[in-house]
């Protein structure tokens, strides 16, 4: 699943079963580059609904992102919830650096 652009339909936070609510920070939407090394750098793309996709090139996944706190936990069907710690930081040179699990992404897509 492709994340994509959203319309002004998609802005309001998507519900799921059970009551939980998916909506991505603002500063967090749009495509990151990161990973532990150039052979296993990740691009995610998360959309303003919650809806997520991430791949290395050779695998990959997508379904809905829960943004708490220092919390992202990754929810895809079919499989167990993933979770990470999170942060976003500002660096006068790079601009926004997301942090996942450890490892810094940079806005845009890996090659």
């Amino acid at each position: 699943m492709n994340p994509g652009p959203t319309t002004a339909a998609d802005d309001a936070s998507r519900v799921e079963p059970g009551g939980a609510t998916f909506r991505t920070p603002p500063r967090v939407v749009g495509s990151w580059c990161g990973g532990t090394n150039a052979a296993a750098h990740w691009t995610y793309v998360f959309a303003a609904d919650g809806r997520y996709a991430r791949s290395n090139g050779r695998q990959g996944d997508s379904g809905m992102a829960r943004f708490d706190s220092g919390q992202l936990t990754l929810l895809v069907d079919g499989r167990p919830v993933i979770s990470y710690p999170w942060s976003l930081r500002s660096d006068a040179t790079l601009g926004d650096l997301l942090h996942i699990d450890g490892f810094s992404y940079v806005r845009g897509k890996c090659s």
